[in-house]
C-alpha cells in the first residue's frame, strides 16, 4: 500500500502539525517560574493556626530546607536536649512576620559545633537562619527548624550608603 499526498494535502498537514505544537511551545515559555524556596509568609499561610488543612499541609513540607529571618526573642536552655549528641541544649527563639503568637513563632534547635555562636546572639537581634522544618507548631508550641546555619540579618532597607 502506497500513502503518498498530493502537494496541497502536504501543505494542510504540515500546517496542522505547526498549528499544533506552535501553541505547546509558547505556552511552556511563557510559564512563570516557581519561587526559589519557602518564604515564611507561604509557610505561614499554609500552616499558620487558621488554616484548616495545616497538618495535611505539613506533612507536605515536612524536612524542607528553608531560609528565613526574624527577631530573636529568647535564649532558652532545653534539658531534654542536655545530653543530646547533635544538638546544644540551647534554643533560639524566634518571632517571625506574619506571627500568630505574643512571644514566639519558631524554635532554633543548633547543633553543638555552634552552640557557642548562640551565647553571643542579643535578644532582639534580627537573625538569618538556614535549616529544615521539623515540627509542625500549634497553639502552645512553637515551629521548630534544626538550623544548618545562622547569622545576623542584613536588611535591604537597613544598609546604609557608604561613599
Amino acid at each position: 500500500m502506497n500513502l503518498t499526498l498530493s502537494k496541497p494535502n502536504k501543505a494542510v498537514l504540515i500546517l496542522l502539525t505547526a498549528l499544533l505544537i506552535l501553541p505547546l511551545s509558547l505556552h511552556s515559555q511563557n510559564k512563570p517560574k516557581k519561587k526559589k524556596g519557602l518564604s515564611w509568609k507561604r509557610y505561614h499561610k499554609a500552616c499558620g493556626k487558621d488554616n484548616g488543612n495545616r497538618i495535611d499541609n505539613f506533612e507536605k513540607i515536612k524536612n524542607k530546607s528553608i531560609v528565613w529571618h526574624g527577631t530573636v526573642v529568647e535564649i532558652k536552655y532545653n534539658s531534654i536536649l542536655q545530653n543530646h549528641h547533635i544538638f546544644s541544649p540551647k534554643t533560639i527563639r524566634i518571632k517571625m512576620d506574619p506571627s500568630d503568637s505574643l512571644k514566639a513563632d519558631v524554635k532554633l534547635k543548633v547543633p553543638k559545633a555552634m552552640g557557642d555562636k548562640i551565647d553571643k546572639v542579643p535578644k532582639g537581634a534580627e537573625i538569618l537562619f538556614k535549616g529544615k522544618i521539623k515540627y509542625l507548631g500549634n497553639f502552645t508550641q512553637d515551629h521548630v527548624v534544626e538550623v544548618e546555619k545562622f547569622g545576623k540579618y542584613k536588611s535591604k532597607k537597613h544598609k546604609k550608603k557608604t561613599k
